[in-house]
């Protein structure tokens, strides 16, 4: 006994239109959003990890020790959000001037051999050597 299984006829293929962005673009282009989300969400679970642990060593109740480690959680999450965006800025500019090197260097070594080509060009074969 087979399975029949309906065949689909082959639908015609959908232009992808380019969807618009629900934000601009220039909010995010400074910001490399994964070393930001990721530094602030690990100091937020490090100071909700470390306020709640406090708390219960400190016998506190169950309400205070949620209480304060929530606000741990907030503190932390804006700390670690300052901090992974200045990390992102001192991240672009170290790799603008890596940029900025290298094309000087590939400009440099460009003109260095354009002008050992003209030398070699000036020369006559054979007359390599002075007497």
């Amino acid at each position: 006994m087979t399975l029949l299984t309906p065949r689909l006829a082959p639908q015609p293929e959908k232009k992808h239109k380019k969807k618009r962005a629900s934000t601009p673009m220039w909010v995010f282009t400074s910001v490399n959003r994964m070393l930001v989300s990721v530094l602030s969400t690990t100091c937020a679970m490090a100071g909700f990890s470390v306020a709640l642990i406090a708390g219960l060593a400190a016998e506190n109740t169950v309400e205070a020790i949620l209480e304060r480690s929530l606000i741990s959680l907030g503190a932390c999450y804006l700390g670690g959000y300052v901090i992974g965006y200045v990390l992102d800025g001192v991240n672009q500019e170290h790799a603008q001037k890596l940029r900025d090197s290298e094309a000087a260097t590939a400009g440099s070594s460009e003109s260095s051999l354009d002008s050992l080509e003209n030398e070699s060009q000036d020369q006559p074969a054979g007359m390599g050597t002075t007497a």
